[in-house]
């Protein structure tokens, strides 16, 4: 995966070995976890990381057009 250009996944396992720059569809609004910044955004801890979390419950077509759109 480190070969990659680009990972994009949920917070799964693959999130985390990914070693490539990823972006990850979540649900943190709705269950905020205290490493991860709220909102399409960077996180301090993982720099190549942008986070794109849902906006309403359950709405992951917003999510993904957000996605596919940069």
């Amino acid at each position: 995966m480190a070969t990659l250009d680009l990972v994009v996944t949920s917070d799964t396992l693959v999130a985390h070995l990914a070693g490539a720059p990823e972006f990850r569809v979540d649900r943190t609004k709705y269950a905020p976890d205290w490493r991860l910044d709220v909102g399409p955004s960077r996180q301090p801890l993982v720099p190549d990381r942008t986070l794109f979390p849902q906006t309403r419950v359950g709405d992951w077509a917003r999510v993904f057009d957000r996605v596919a759109t940069p």
